[in-house]
């Protein structure tokens, strides 16, 4: 892993068990499933370098279209991960 974001994790895992212990009718197909980002694609909060020295410090402030969409059904990120 090349950055966690187990404290953002944790708090998402403790809000989708209140909400599953409330009502569990309509929860996306995918919820509470973690997953973790390629460090090539843009994770809010987390750093993008995009396998570049020169960006080792960009901060992303928006996600990319598929982790949005990951997090839309249900998932929660652990953070960013670097596969080769």
């Amino acid at each position: 892993m090349v950055e966690d974001d187990f404290v953002r994790a944790r708090k998402l895992a403790h809000e989708q068990t209140e909400l599953l212990a409330k009502d569990n009718s309509s929860l996306p197909p995918l919820f509470g499933v973690p997953f973790t980002v390629k460090e090539m694609f843009s994770y809010e909060g987390m750093k993008r370098t995009g396998g570049s020295i020169h960006h080792k410090n960009d901060v992303m402030n928006w996600d990319s279209t598929i982790v949005a969409r990951m997090k839309k059904s249900g998932r929660h990120s652990a953070g960013n991960n670097k596969c080769s």
